[in-house]
């Protein structure tokens, strides 16, 4: 599921772009509730499985992973809020892609 919540979110900023490009303010509010529940969905999968007795070398993965996957979060978030800000224009998609 997490997989899937991952991919999600990335269709959620490009739903967002969609939206900001064609200046649908209704496309890009619904993109930002869908991103806020694929975002809450991915966090609880991560912490259910820290949850869960591990191997210790599965436990650091995801430890390591953690950290890059708020950056996801949060790069995507921006973008997000840029396009409901500023509607019509492309937002720069450098660091979401590189976090992605």
């Amino acid at each position: 599921e997490s997989d899937m919540m991952h991919d999600a979110i990335k269709g959620d900023v490009y739903h967002a772009i969609a939206g900001s490009l064609n200046k649908d303010i209704e496309e890009i509010k619904k993109s930002a509730e869908n991103f806020q529940d694929h975002y809450k969905t991915f966090l609880e999968d991560l912490n259910k499985n820290k949850e869960r007795d591990l191997p210790d070398d599965i436990r650091a993965a995801l430890d390591k992973i953690e950290p890059a996957l708020h950056a996801y979060g949060n790069e995507a978030h921006e973008i997000i809020k840029f396009t409901l800000q500023n509607q019509g224009v492309m937002p720069d998609m450098q660091k979401f892609l590189e976090s992605f």
